[in-house]
């Protein structure tokens, strides 16, 4: 007994316009994101990593000092690594303006921005 025996199993050619678009041709508009500037500044060789300054360094040690806090004590109010406080410290690692805003509340100083 077969099953498929009712099957038509030819093959069909569709030709023409998609009759709800009409003959209209869609134009894609592609959105450039992030990654692919990114990607493309790195091409052009003039993508350029976010540098610190002296003063957010200098600053953030000062602070922590002045709070007397250990990197280890700040990084663990910050729910972070001691090794990222130390970067940060030592300019090897930039902080996001995210963990400069929780810094200046816990070290209870000015911190300068990075801008974007």
């Amino acid at each position: 007994m077969n099953f498929f025996a009712h099957q038509n199993w030819e093959t069909v050619h569709i030709k023409g316009t998609n009759p709800i678009l009409g003959n209209k041709i869609s134009k894609k508009k592609y959105i450039i994101s992030k990654e692919t500037k990114i990607e493309k500044q790195i091409e052009n060789d003039t993508f350029k990593l976010p540098t610190s300054n002296i003063t957010l360094q200098k600053t953030i040690q000062q602070g922590r000092l002045k709070e007397k806090l250990s990197q280890a004590n700040l990084a663990q109010k910050l729910n972070m690594k001691q090794i990222d406080i130390n970067n940060f410290e030592n300019g090897k690692q930039v902080p996001s303006n995210q963990i400069i805003a929780k810094l200046e509340k816990i070290l209870k100083v000015k911190l300068p921005r990075i801008k974007k």
